[in-house]
């Protein structure tokens, strides 16, 4: 990245108009940002979400690529055409004096500048709607109260910001997929072969040295408010933290998924959520109890065999004695079976918080399994990684999953790579996605 080249300012996502404020998508909202709680749940988009995400990139094109900086609306005085009665013309007495109240920039009234505000904007109606879908109907409700929380939360109002930064980087690329003939696939061609995809086009330098300096201010906040928290602002310290969470999964390489050096990774994000939660309400951290076997009609992991062939690849393990092999066998079957169930939770509900969130149901003796680096710990956390790789289609998860493995089969002796061949093999492909998890169809094409 050049030295002379100026840091990235998110474009407008809006028009300029007339009194209202128009979308890129053709849609008109007063300038006043929503501040009742019945406007605060966007209802989530009709469809299938993967072509609702497609959609809205092919909308975005119609956006000035070239304007890099909002403009604030010329607004002119209107001049007031005083109509008078005839009574009112006979009036001799002295003219009477009225007060015109001034129009205030919703800008200056919340502290920001208008490329703030229209950032906010853009999230509330562009990007509340998609995470209120991927979160499900049930958990959409709260994640759906953005508006209304950052009111009362600096840190909620960045981190919405800096979402919607990520999301305007990646709605202004004319590209979104890469090609196995190492071209990029125009967004303008309609959707491509998923067979002939083989990653996601990455993000500008200028757009991720924005999110990143964003992303830094949005954890410098989080962190002052996580210090001075009220018991009415627990909410919002919550969302905060999911949103951070989202952002960072869009950094890549940059934030693994598992880390082994001593840094943060996505794990121990997720899992510190858990932690503030029970802190800012004042509870006792209380560890989730081991999910039991699932019953016999659950839908299964796809390559679930694989899995189960990894628990009894303990006891060929000579280094460990028998209560050894036996204690670190019951762990890794704790941890199947909480997939297997937090998959099922999500196909109840049509989401990805669950499985998603699987880290914050570990047992803490799992926990310290994987920071030690053990191989069959760390077999298991690769299907995992496999698994959340369906979720490619959402724009902040992308292809970081492929990253994932890789990363984590280098700290896996090479002698154990050979039960790896599946989590390579789906994470070099793009042809399925999460509605072939949620649907059994994955699972039942691995067993053909």
């Amino acid at each position: 990245m050049s030295d002379d080249q100026p840091l990235y300012e998110p474009p407008s996502p809006y028009e300029e108009g007339s009194g209202t404020e128009t979308l890129t998508n053709g849609k008109s909202y007063p300038s006043d940002m929503p501040s009742s709680s019945s406007e605060q749940h966007p209802s989530a988009p009709n469809g299938s979400l993967d072509k609702d995400l497609f959609s809205e990139h092919s909308r975005q094109l119609e956006i000035d690529k070239e304007s890099l900086s909002s403009q604030l609306p010329s607004y002119r005085r209107r001049k007031r055409l005083d109509i008078v009665s005839d009574e009112e013309k006979e009036d001799v007495g002295p003219p009477v004096h009225r007060h015109k109240l001034r129009p205030t920039s919703m800008a200056k009234v919340l502290g920001l500048n208008m490329t703030e505000l229209e950032l906010l904007r853009f999230y509330f109606h562009e990007s509340s709607p998609i995470l209120c879908a991927a979160s499900g109907a049930k958990d959409s409700i709260w994640m759906g109260n953005v508006p209304a929380l950052s009111n009362r939360s600096p840190a909620l109002k960045r981190a919405a910001m800096t979402f919607a930064t990520l999301h305007l980087g990646k709605n202004r690329q004319t590209a979104t997929y890469l090609l196995n003939d190492g071209n990029e696939h125009p967004t303008s061609s309609g959707p491509p072969d998923m067979k002939q995809v083989i990653g996601y086009v990455p993000l500008q330098d200028r757009v991720t040295e924005r999110l990143l300096i964003e992303f830094t201010e949005t954890l410098r906040a989080h962190k002052k408010e996580i210090m001075e928290t009220e018991a009415e602002n627990c909410e919002a310290l919550l969302v905060t933290s999911v949103v951070i969470y989202l952002v960072a999964m869009s950094l890549g390489p940059l934030i693994p998924l598992a880390n082994f050096d001593g840094g943060s990774d996505l794990f121990s994000i997720v899992r510190n959520l858990r932690l503030i939660t029970t802190t800012i309400t004042g509870q006792e951290p209380v560890i989730h109890p081991p999910f039991e076997a699932p019953a016999e009609g659950s839908i299964r992991l796809p390559r679930e065999e694989a899995l189960w062939e990894i628990v009894e690849l303990v006891e060929l393990n000579m280094d460990y004695s028998p209560i050894t092999k036996r204690r670190i066998k019951g762990i890794l079957t704790k941890e199947i079976n909480s997939l297997i169930q937090l998959l099922n939770m999500d196909i109840l509900n049509h989401s990805v918080a669950h499985f998603s969130a699987w880290c914050t149901y570990w047992q803490p003796e799992f926990s310290d399994l994987k920071n030690n680096a053990n191989p069959y710990a760390l077999m298991i956390i690769c299907y995992y990684a496999a698994y959340t790789h369906m979720w490619h289609i959402l724009f902040w998860w992308a292809d970081r999953s492929s990253e994932d493995v890789y990363y984590i089969m280098d700290h896996i002796p090479i002698e154990f790579h050979d039960y790896l061949q599946w989590p390579l093999e789906i994470v070099q492909t793009y042809e399925y996605n999460y509605e072939d998890m949620l649907s059994g169809k994955l699972r039942e094409m691995t067993l053909a």
